[in-house]
């Protein structure tokens, strides 16, 4: 097990694990609908991950979060990690001068199962903290478009048998979301590694539905 490659695999994980906040992560508000389900891909380097999430949250300004299970694909390796994690935080809109600008403090936690290394289990638990900002224009009547940077501290540790060892790096997110009739979204985001070595940009998209009274 290569230690570094393992932890630059986390962080892109983790970070990338579907917040699904409001307009401060590039989604239509929960005020609209206080649910939402979300699918996601991300492509890193030599990877592949792909997950689901379920989140609610209460009108702006207020608590959000969720739950979310994802697959992660490792070029030349038959099986697939697998994670569940958990994910919240609390929108705050800025500034009444800026209608439609929010700041979320945001965090979660994940828990990886890896394929197996030479017949020792291997796990991970991964925990972010950060803050994302992102503010919602009006393009058409039926279509907002919502850009959001999203900054993370990613803490990442891993057990391998008898084995383990901790690092943590940080995540650039930036993106926007294609949000059409208020509640369908549209959401590309690059991942940019800070202080990872060795470890690329990743490239996500996902696709956001909300819903409810």
């Amino acid at each position: 097990m290569k230690r570094l490659s393992i932890i630059a695999v986390l962080v892109v994980a983790a970070a990338s694990t579907p917040a699904a906040a409001q307009s401060c992560q590039g989604y239509t508000p929960f005020a609209v609908a206080p649910l939402r389900v979300t699918g996601d891909l991300v492509f890193g380097d030599n990877t592949t991950q792909y997950g689901a999430s379920f989140a609610g949250g209460q009108a702006q300004p207020g608590l959000f979060g969720g739950v979310s299970v994802a697959g992660l694909k490792a070029d030349n390796v038959d099986e697939t990690a697998k994670s569940l994690g958990v994910f919240g935080g609390f929108s705050v809109a800025v500034s009444p001068t800026y209608p439609g600008l929010e700041f979320c403090p945001v965090a979660s936690f994940d828990h990886t199962w890896f394929p197996d290394v030479a017949g020792t289990s291997v796990s991970a638990n991964t925990v972010t903290l950060g803050g994302a900002i992102g503010r919602s224009l009006a393009a058409s009547p039926t279509l907002n478009i919502v850009p959001f940077v999203d900054l993370r501290w990613v803490h990442a540790s891993v057990s391998a048998g008898d084995a383990d060892g901790s690092d943590s790096a940080g995540q650039l997110g930036l993106g926007a979301g294609f949000v059409f009739s208020k509640t369908f979204t549209v959401r590309p985001v690059l991942l940019v590694p800070i202080a990872q070595d060795g470890a690329s940009t990743a490239f996500g998209i996902s696709v956001g539905f909300n819903f409810g009274k």
